[in-house]
C-alpha cells in the first residue's frame, strides 16, 4: 500500500519541484518498512561463519597510496589499517573528484571510532571516504541468513551522503534520496537481520566526506534457516535493538 501511494506521489509530482511533505514521508516509509527483513517464523540453526574483525591491524589510520581520481580496489599495506582480507574485498570509486582516502582516515579494521564495539574490541570502520567505498563480503555456502551489528555516527549528515547496504538483491537500508538525519538510526548499535531462499553476499556502501560521518560494522553471522509457514515479515525501524549507546571517538 505505501509502495502504491509512493508511485501515486512520485507520478503528480510536478517536475523541477523538491518531495512534497507527503512525498517525503511515503519515500521514508517505504525505507523503515525496509531497512530490516527477518524471518518471523522461521527456525534459525548454528552459525555457519561469524566474522568480529579480531585480527591484528597495523594502524588505526587508512592512507590509500593510489590514484583517488581512478575507481580501484584498496589493498592492505605495512603502516595502514587492514582494509582486506579472506572473505571480504573494499572497492574505492570516485563519486566526488576529491581527495578520497589518501589523506589518512579512520578506515578498515580497529579499535577507535565508538566507545564500545558490539562485539569484542575492534571493528570495521568506514567514515570521511571522500568518494565511495563499496564492502564486500564473500558468499557462504549454506547460508541463506545475514545478521550484523551496524553503528551509524551522530553527525550532521548532508544530502548527498548515502549509505545503502544489500543481502544479495534484498535491500536492507538504502538512503538515497533522504536525510540520514531524519531515520533514528544514529548514536546506537543496530541488529539488523536478512533472509532468503539461497545463500547471497552482503555489500555495504557509505559515501561521505567528513571525519565524523560514517559507520562502524561489527559482528557479522551467517546461518542458514528453514522456513516454517508464515514466510518472510518486514520489521519497521522502531523494531531495531540498541544494545548501548555510544558516541564516536577522535582518531588517534
Amino acid at each position: 500500500m505505501i509502495k502504491n501511494q509512493w508511485r501515486r506521489c512520485q507520478d503528480t509530482q510536478r517536475p523541477n519541484e523538491g518531495q512534497t511533505p507527503r512525498c517525503k514521508w511515503l519515500h521514508l516509509g517505504l525505507v523503515l518498512a525496509g531497512i530490516l527483513a527477518t524471518a518471523f517464523n522461521y527456525a534459525h540453526a548454528d552459525f555457519i561463519a561469524v566474522e568480529s574483525f579480531e585480527m591484528d591491524s597495523p594502524s588505526e589510520i587508512y592512507t590509500d597510496p593510489q590514484d583517488p581520481s581512478v575507481d580501484h580496489a584498496l589493498e592492505n599495506g605495512p603502516r595502514n589499517a587492514l582494509v582486506v582480507s579472506d572473505g571480504w574485498s573494499a572497492w574505492y570509486r570516485n563519486t566526488r573528484n576529491g581527495v578520497g582516502l589518501t589523506d589518512g582516515d579512520v578506515f578498515g579494521v580497529g579499535h577507535t571510532g565508538v566507545t564500545a564495539w558490539a562485539n569484542g574490541t575492534q571493528g570495521y570502520r568506514i567514515t570521511d571516504t571522500d568518494g565511495a567505498v563499496d564492502l564486500h563480503f564473500d558468499l557462504i555456502f549454506g547460508a541463506n541468513t545475514v545478521h550484523f551489528s551496524l553503528f551509524v555516527a551522530n553527525s550532521n549528515w548532508e544530502s548527498n551522503d548515502l549509505l545503502q547496504i544489500a543481502w544479495g538483491n534484498q535491500t536492507i537500508l538504502d538512503t538515497e534520496g533522504l536525510d540520514i538525519d531524519d531515520l533514528d538510526v544514529e548514536g546506537k548499535w543496530l541488529e539488523l537481520t536478512a533472509t532468503s531462499s539461497q545463500a547471497e553476499s552482503l555489500r555495504i556502501t557509505v559515501d561521505t566526506n567528513a571525519a565524523d560521518e560514517g559507520v562502524y560494522l561489527d559482528h557479522i553471522r551467517w546461518s542458514h534457516t528453514v522456513p516454517n509457514p508464515g514466510g518472510l515479515a518486514l520489521i519497521a525501524l522502531s523494531m531495531l535493538r540498541s544494545r548501548r549507546r555510544s558516541t564516536p571517538d577522535e582518531a588517534e
